[in-house]
């Protein structure tokens, strides 16, 4: 038995508020563990993307990675498998920013990618991530 649009409407604002609570949880959390700031991005940029994927439950994350740009805008790099349309599981990697306050995922791999070149030097941040991640 599928659901009306109405039903769809409700479980999906209800969704978005739950994410919401838990970004605001991760980072009073993190706050109060004293987390670095970029282990405290990776923790809710893993949220968002768990969100954004076609089966949340098969999504792990593989590696965790930093850097700043230019601009001073902190970049989080995820290399992640996931479950795709057809059953198989695809290794990926993500960006993830908070620009001017606002989440953003680029996951197109146009945006950019997570390797390491002399213009972008990510650090890796998996190991504070896992243990980040362990205090939700």
């Amino acid at each position: 038995m599928g659901l009306t649009e109405k039903e769809r409407g409700l479980m999906h604002k209800v969704t978005m508020k739950s994410s919401i609570a838990g970004i605001v949880l991760l980072t009073l959390l993190a706050d109060a563990q004293s987390v670095r700031p970029e282990v405290a991005q990776a923790v809710r940029g893993s949220a968002v993307l768990h969100d954004q994927m076609r089966d949340p439950d098969s999504f792990v994350i593989e590696k965790v990675f930093t850097m700043t740009n230019q601009k001073g805008v902190d970049i989080t790099c995820f290399e992640y498998r996931s479950r795709n349309g057809f059953g198989g599981m695809n290794r990926e990697s993500a960006l993830y920013t908070e620009y001017k306050g606002k989440p953003h995922v680029d996951m197109s791999g146009l945006g950019g990618s997570c390797a390491v070149t002399k213009n972008h030097s990510y650090v890796e941040i998996t190991k504070e991530f896992r243990e980040a991640e362990k205090l939700r």
